[in-house]
């Protein structure tokens, strides 16, 4: 899966953006070697340059940087995630050098972000099953908060591909919790995840669909409903929904 390598957070926004999360994640997707999923890189947005500074001792890396938040609800959506993409990108070479960063390594991550229309999505390596007749792979897609994770099937012999919807998850449990990870064939015919009690999620290629396995228990079912994406109203009302 995904490695977000080091995970970037930015505060101190005065009003949402829908696309924010997007850009974070086509950056970190391109970007290569330069840290470890346990360092944590924390963007402050502050109003005037002469409040710009660093904090890069441990493993939370913390840069202050000015940006302009007053053009974000005249500007297009292209161009308020192009000025995102810049704040990610000049943050990051403002403390590369301390941290003897590639600089080079950040500026490739940007220019493929541009390429990529700084919008997200990201596929496995293909795994072959055990029978070495059909390879398969994840591939992820952003929208706002919400991650379709799809599986998709590869019949070389064929020249087949079919892509499966497995589930639309909330982004936390991608980059936040990680709960789903190291997808894998759990049998010659089905791919997907195994979790904690039994229950697995996966696709399959006889049948072209996906479904959970579980044992039908409040637990499992709680688990199920948790990380499956849907809308609510309040905090209060999602724990209903899980625990009903």
């Amino acid at each position: 899966m995904i490695k977000f390598s080091p995970y970037i957070t930015i505060y101190d926004l005065e009003q949402d953006f829908n696309g924010l999360t997007e850009v974070i994640w086509t950056f970190s997707k391109n970007l290569k070697g330069i840290s470890t999923q346990n360092q944590r890189f924390n963007i402050h947005i502050v109003s005037r340059e002469a409040d710009q500074r660093m904090w890069l001792e441990g493993s939370i890396k913390s840069v202050w940087k000015y940006f302009d938040q007053s053009k974000l609800n005249s500007n297009s959506d292209e161009e308020n995630r192009r000025a995102f993409l810049e704040l990610i990108a000049d943050s990051f070479l403002l403390a590369a050098d301390d941290l003897k960063w590639d600089k080079l390594a950040i500026e490739r991550a940007y220019a493929q972000s541009l390429n990529d229309g700084i919008a997200f999505c990201y596929s496995s390596k293909p795994q072959l099953n055990k029978s070495k007749t059909a390879k398969s792979s994840l591939k992820l897609k952003l929208k706002e908060n919400k991650v379709q994770l799809f599986v998709v099937f590869t019949m070389p012999d064929k020249n087949v591909e079919h892509e499966i919807l497995l589930i639309e998850t909330f982004q936390y449990h991608i980059d936040g919790l990680k709960t789903f990870k190291d997808p894998q064939w759990l049998s010659d015919d089905e791919f997907g995840f195994s979790f904690e009690m039994g229950i697995t999620l996966s696709a399959s290629i006889e049948s072209l669909s996906a479904k959970w396995n579980h044992h039908n228990s409040k637990m499992e079912l709680g688990f199920i409903k948790s990380v499956t994406y849907v809308t609510f109203n309040s905090e209060n009302e999602r724990i209903e929904w899980i625990n009903g």
